[in-house]
């Protein structure tokens, strides 16, 4: 349910713009990651952080694409969203006992923290650079080439990347799901 939630204002937003275009597909996307917030509320109990920050640039870029007829505006949100996960995820290793991402899985899955902090850095680079990779699409290709590259571009990468992390996580991974459930 959470990747539904996750996943279908951009997988509406893809729809409406191959059928309405830019603007009705932008309109759409935050009124639906508006729908998500809530729904994510309704179901977990409280408000994700990440849905909040998500719409709330969402909402401001938008907005802007919308009513100035502009449509960089939303081509910027995947760079912004992108960056600040970067500098979260780099900035963890500074801050605290544990890293990021050892702080969302780390119950879920235990690992040595030096472990955490190899792969909370590549996280950190890899949305770094999928921050200028949206920049670099935006302003070089079609706004048609920079959609489809946003939804199924970064998907793919996405998930192609965190299977490239199995390897090198297997212990870890087959020892967690060896465990039984608490």
């Amino acid at each position: 349910m959470k990747i539904l939630l996750e996943a279908g204002p951009l997988l509406a937003f893809l729809i409406v713009y191959a059928l309405a275009g830019i603007y009705a597909a932008t309109a759409v996307m935050v009124a639906l990651s508006a729908l998500a917030l809530f729904a994510g509320r309704w179901i977990e109990g409280h408000y994700s952080g990440l849905s909040m920050f998500t719409l709330v640039v969402s909402s401001v870029l938008g907005g802007l694409t919308i009513t100035l007829r502009d449509p960089t505006f939303i081509q910027y949100k995947p760079t912004i969203v992108f960056a600040a996960f970067a500098l979260a995820l780099g900035a963890s290793h500074f801050v605290g006992e544990r890293v990021a991402l050892q702080t969302l899985f780390g119950k879920v899955l235990p690992m040595p923290d030096p472990l955490w902090r190899r792969v909370n850095a590549l996280w950190a680079i890899y949305f770094g650079i999928h921050a200028v990779l949206n920049l670099y699409v935006a302003y070089h290709y079609s706004l048609q080439t920079w959609v489809y590259f946003k939804v199924f571009g970064f998907g793919a990468a996405t998930v192609l990347f965190g299977l490239l992390h199995v390897p090198f996580l297997w212990p870890q991974l087959r020892a967690a799901l060896r465990r039984p459930a608490a």
